[in-house]
């Protein structure tokens, strides 16, 4: 591949390249004016940094017997609350990650991510920083926002080779160590195994049609992704650490249905209650395109019922009366299934039932809108998968950690948010050319793309063929 001075390129893809590098100063320069402060979790391993004398190897014998699996992040973190200069650079391109490649994910119009991209970063932007911060700078963003940008650079290849798009081979440098980083997370290991062996079933029903042995051989990489996160969450569950943690899921047993009804509500609630921007805006968001799509329909109202479930459920001050008897109900302990036995129902709440039924019939008037706003397209079976991902993982977490631990920490919501914010992107991507306009542009042939960020560009190939 030649290489081509930027001055040669198309407008667009020069102007896709200022916007990129823009991206990342300002990213660097919000990381490096973060007033610094050390509390919680980061005074905790800078105490561990000096009990073990920096010593790298005794700490993780240490954590690995009495507390995590998580060997990769841990050592990431012990290095770095003795070096907080290159926690600012790693977490200033973290940011720049989440931010730049989602709309490549999402399009392979230049025009389109270039409109797409300050919707990226004031999404992600919008997240507040007791998400990203939690219970200190360094440890909370390596154990999460450093995840997030890894597992996002990781699934690069695999995200590719289902859209039918070329990779530059060299990304695999980048993409392999952020895979045996990103997997040192329970959750995102888990994720990245569901859409490796999706990729891998894909590009055999590919075979089994064309009986093509290119298609075949590019199968063998994500498969060995595959195997790697598979054998990455066999460790998780049965390392020592995590058993001597006390934070294992009670999914069977007695009080199963108890706990399994705790992190649904817990889930729904922080939610529809939480004053986060984003879910917000991807409610009016759905709503609009409802609107504009299908004028006052069913699709339409039910559109509707989440943004204003939201808001009025929204608690700013901690007073709202709503909002608190939500909190009340679910943190007195007064669940439909008895915490104790395999009864089903010995005792009935209305109040909590209320909140179940509201809650519930919210989240599946948010799937009908997200329906409706896409017209069950690509875009819409998409941003529904990547939102019940994100619902799936804040359920996890609850079940894992405890509802009293989420309901003190926000850091939890993170992978709920930015599915949001995904899910915010397709809708905005999807809108940006409406169906059936005489404008969108036709699907750009595989072999036809271009090379731009390892990928083809119609806007690029387009501007190559006049040239």
């Amino acid at each position: 591949m030649r290489f081509n001075p930027i001055s040669k390129l198309p407008s667009a893809q020069r102007m896709q390249i200022w916007v990129i590098a823009a991206i990342g100063l300002a990213a660097l320069a919000l990381v490096l004016n973060i007033r610094w402060t050390w509390a919680s979790d980061d005074v905790n391993f800078l105490n561990f940094s000096n009990q073990f004398e920096r010593q790298l190897i005794p700490f993780l014998q240490m954590r690995l017997a009495t507390w995590t699996s998580r060997v990769a992040i841990e050592t990431v973190s012990f290095t770095l609350v003795n070096h907080v200069f290159w926690w600012r650079i790693g977490t200033a391109i973290s940011f720049w990650v989440c931010i730049i490649l989602p709309p490549f994910f999402i399009t392979r119009s230049v025009r389109q991510r270039l409109a797409l991209f300050p919707a990226s970063a004031l999404l992600v932007l919008s997240i507040p920083n007791t998400v990203w911060f939690d219970a200190g700078f360094i440890v909370t963003s390596v154990v999460y926002l450093w995840v997030l940008s890894a597992s996002l650079l990781a699934v690069t290849p695999a995200i590719y080779l289902i859209q039918r798009r070329r990779l530059n081979p060299l990304w695999y440098l980048v993409a392999i160590p952020a895979a045996v980083f990103a997997g040192s997370s329970e959750l995102a290991a888990a994720l990245m195994a569901g859409l490796f062996a999706y990729t891998v079933a894909l590009q055999f029903r590919r075979w089994w049609v064309s009986r093509s042995s290119e298609t075949l051989v590019a199968a063998i990489i994500p498969a060995l992704f595959l195997v790697f996160m598979i054998g990455m969450v066999i460790f998780h569950l049965t390392s020592t650490g995590n058993a001597a943690r006390g934070q294992s899921a009670n999914w069977v047993g007695p009080g199963a249905l108890a706990t399994i009804e705790k992190a649904y509500s817990s889930t729904l609630r922080q939610l529809y209650t939480r004053s986060y921007v984003i879910p917000i805006a991807y409610f009016a968001l759905v709503a609009y395109r409802n609107y504009q799509r299908r004028g006052w329909s069913i699709f339409t109202w039910l559109s509707i019922a989440p943004i204003a479930g939201a808001l009025l459920l929204q608690d700013p001050y901690k007073e709202g009366t709503m909002s608190t008897m939500i909190s009340n109900t679910f943190t007195a302990g007064n669940l439909l299934w008895d915490p104790t036995g395999p009864a089903l129902i010995p005792t009935f709440y209305p109040a909590n039932l209320f909140v179940l039924a509201l809650l519930s019939f919210l989240l599946i008037a948010t799937a009908a809108a997200t329906i409706g706003a896409t017209g069950w397209n690509a875009n819409g079976i998409v941003a529904l998968v990547i939102l019940a991902a994100g619902l799936f993982t804040k359920f996890i977490v609850v079940n894992t950690v405890g509802l009293a631990l989420d309901l003190q920490f926000h850091r939890t919501d993170l992978y709920l948010l930015f599915a949001f914010g995904l899910a915010t992107l397709l809708t905005v991507a999807d809108g940006l050319i409406p169906t059936g306009s005489p404008n969108r542009p036709a699907p750009a042939p595989a072999a036809a793309n271009a090379t731009e960020f390892g990928t083809v560009s119609e806007d690029g190939a387009a501007s190559g063929a006049r040239r």
